[in-house]
């Protein structure tokens, strides 16, 4: 098909300024392609004006998009109108340009080109369709990808313009389609589309970054990837993995300090949009399946393999934190999590080798990256991972950042709470049992009876199988969890499966969706929770200092606090259809009890700050069995002695999470001890219990 196209090495020399030729405006208007192209190269922001961009929209209508044929198909022919279409988009930078040296024309521009935006989506997929970019000549050894890297650049200028194009992407679901489309495209052997010489970054990664930089962004793009197909969030994955790849590999090519620093910038921004699209719950599945995820352990190794230099260092915290700070909740469901974690922490102790000279604003990215790390030693498999790197390392190696006192506290703090916990996880017996979250049971283990050999225990350390007040006035329990019940009454008229999973406060973070609903969550890890909130309580009511020496002559003398936990739930959950009365303390515990508080409020989990009014009290006349009336005075004494009000929350919500008997009034009494360290002994099991309680 033939196509006027001005010659190009014949382009007219115009000044930046000069006013566009009246032939040339009236040839463009009447869609003439020599025009167009002609307005195009002579446009600069100097000449810009409203009416130009009114020839530019006319093209551009919706209505005069041609229907592109299905995938699989020949190819449509190109017309005329594509190739005028390209001209007018290619031209909106210089319009943009001439709204930011004229700011009076922005809002009527951001106005004309709004009504014709679904027009411009449309346009840019019939160009992608045929390959066409800027410049529009396909000839031999033009890469394909240059049409995508052009339109993809494009768009980014626009919502960079005004924030109302970027809401029109939003808002639009071809829109959001077509971003999806820029990401997950490949080319040859599945090679995704990534632009690694442009010094401001790849416009693609640099686009969806932008669209997911907000929650509204986030909801968008990410319904729309599970809307397509469902192969569609694997598919996202396995593209990010293999752009990581192609920095590295880009890097390695050419050696050299400038190639490390664009590498380095270009890594970051990729671990950036990945955190970011991890922080949308739906995708948060995408660890339910190992393949799904295969290869993002890789992510840590690429960067201590390939980017490590001293001059770069903050941004390998910030990308340790990234990874640390995964959805939290997944942790246990997926074996090569555990991967990742080791990949993490060896890029941070990595860094903290490398780098000679602290930089104050990083700290805080450290602070964030420690308390990642002491938050996945709270799992055993996890803490057991950490603790073969770092049992090695001193505190004395970290002496190149010695000068700021604070991280000093911080990497002491992490070393002993590794170590501890690995201590405390290594006197943990082998569970007789098997627990299964929810109660359902893989087949093969049902061996008789409802359950099998299997002990059906709800997974929610606050779980109203100890709370009485739970099985006053109502019967009804949830569809999914033969262990509990609805917590309130007006939980108790809504469906499982419609809100009450995604709705209520306790439900939400203390149960999985329903793919992860049949995968074990070890007993021992269990019991690994409650063996660390014991240690906490012994340590801090002993001067809060931890002494293993006196710690194991506990053990000798007395029975691990998991094993009678254990024997506790069981013995609970011999009759799941009875209540079951907690067992009444000894004539001694009662004597020494009369000091602690008689009421135990409930308790939202660790993840929401509730205010103190939000936590219902136990109406007059109502059973109390589970809470016995004389904790009440003492409680409120501790709680008027201390001077944190959120730590009177986070007290409140330890005493709710710790399951009811006679090990809680035993390890309430060890606390009267030493009445200066009792507060903040409290507090530091609050922290304990609020971590286990959702890891």
């Amino acid at each position: 098909m033939s196509r006027a196209r001005p010659n190009a090495t014949n382009r007219p020399s115009v000044s930046r300024t000069a006013a566009v030729a009246r032939s040339v405006l009236e040839g463009a208007r009447r869609g003439n392609g020599a025009s167009l192209f002609h307005l195009k190269t002579v446009l600069t922001p100097g000449n810009f004006n409203l009416d130009i961009l009114d020839i530019l929209v006319s093209h551009l209508d919706e209505q005069l998009v041609p229907d592109v044929q299905d995938e699989g198909e020949h190819l449509a022919p190109l017309t005329d109108v594509s190739v005028r279409a390209l001209h007018c988009i290619s031209a909106l930078s210089a319009v943009i340009g001439g709204c930011e040296k004229k700011p009076s024309l922005k809002e009527p521009a951001v106005e004309r080109i709004l009504q014709v935006f679904d027009g411009i989506i449309a346009w840019i997929y019939v160009l992608l369709y045929h390959g066409l970019g800027d410049p529009p000549e396909r000839q031999v050894g033009v890469d394909f990808r240059n049409a995508y890297f052009f339109h993809a650049k494009q768009l980014l200028d626009l919502i960079n313009f005004d924030e109302r194009l970027l809401q029109a992407i939003l808002n639009s679901i071809s829109a959001t389609d077509l971003v999806i489309k820029f990401f997950i495209t490949t080319g040859k052997r599945h090679a995704c589309f990534q632009n690694l010489d442009n010094p401001d970054g790849c416009p693609i990664v640099s686009l969806v970054s932008k669209c997911v930089e907000s929650p509204q962004g986030l909801e968008a793009v990410g319904t729309r990837i599970f809307a397509i197909r469902p192969e569609m969030p694997a598919r996202v994955m396995r593209n990010t993995m293999e752009r990581a790849v192609q920095i590295q590999v880009w890097v390695k090519d050419v050696r050299g300090p400038s190639r490390l620093v664009s590498g380095t910038r270009h890594f970051d921004r990729l671990v950036q949009l990945i955190h970011r699209l991890l922080k949308y719950r739906p995708l948060v599945p995408l660890f339910a399946t190992i393949d799904k995820l295969e290869g993002f352990e890789t992510l840590p190794t690429i960067a201590t393999s390939t980017f490590m230099h001293k001059n770069f260092f903050p941004q390998f915290f910030t990308l340790a934190l990234n990874v640390t700070t995964l959805p939290i909740t997944s942790v246990r469901y997926v074996k090569n999590v555990m991967e990742l974690v080791h990949a993490a922490f060896t890029l941070f102790m990595a860094c903290l080798g490398m780098c000679n000279d602290a930089i104050p604003d990083s700290m805080a990215t450290l602070e964030g990256v420690v308390d990642a790390f002491v938050s996945y030693s709270l799992i055993p498999s996890a803490c057991f991972v950490t603790h073969s790197d770092i049992k090695e390392v001193p505190p004395s190696a970290l002496s190149p950042i010695r000068p700021y006192p604070a991280f000093d506290v911080s990497w002491k703090w992490l070393f002993l709470a590794i170590t501890k916990r690995w201590e405390v996880f290594q006197n943990i017996p082998r569970a007789p049992r098997a627990v299964v979250l929810g109660g359902l049971v893989p087949q093969s283990s049902i061996t008789g009876g409802k359950f099998g050999s299997c002990l059906p225990i709800c997974d929610n350390l606050v779980c109203p199988i100890v709370r009485e007040e739970f099985f006053v006035g109502g019967s009804k329990k949830c569809t999914r969890c033969s262990s509990v019940v609805y917590c309130s009454e007006q939980c108790q008229k809504e469906d499982w499966k419609a809100r009450h999973k995604y709705e209520c406060d306790h439900a939400r973070v203390l149960y999985i969706d329903h793919k992860s609903s049949q995968h074990w969550y070890s007993n021992k890890t269990r019991l690994g929770h409650m063996a660390l909130i014991e240690d906490v309580f012994n340590a801090t009511a002993e001067g809060l200092e931890y002494d293993p020496e006196a710690r194991a002559k506990r053990l000798q003398s007395s029975t691990n606090s998991a094993d009678r936990l254990f024997d506790l739930l069981v013995s609970q959950k011999s009759e799941p259809d009875k209540r079951v009365s907690p067992p009444s303390p000894v004539k001694d515990e009662q004597d020494l009890a009369k000091r602690l508080p008689d009421r135990i409020y409930l308790f939202q989990p660790g993840l929401y700050a509730p205010k103190l009014d939000d936590y219902p009290k136990i109406p007059s006349g109502r059973p109390t069995s589970w809470a016995p009336p004389y904790l009440h005075k003492r409680l409120n004494e501790l709680l008027a002695e201390g001077s944190d009000p959120g730590k009177a929350l986070s007290i409140r919500y330890a005493l709710g999470v710790m399951p009811w008997g006679t090990d809680k009034v035993r390890l309430m009494v060890k606390l009267r001890w030493t009445q200066d360290y009792g507060f903040e002994a409290l507090h530091s099991v609050a922290i304990a219990a609020t971590f286990s309680s959702h890891v």
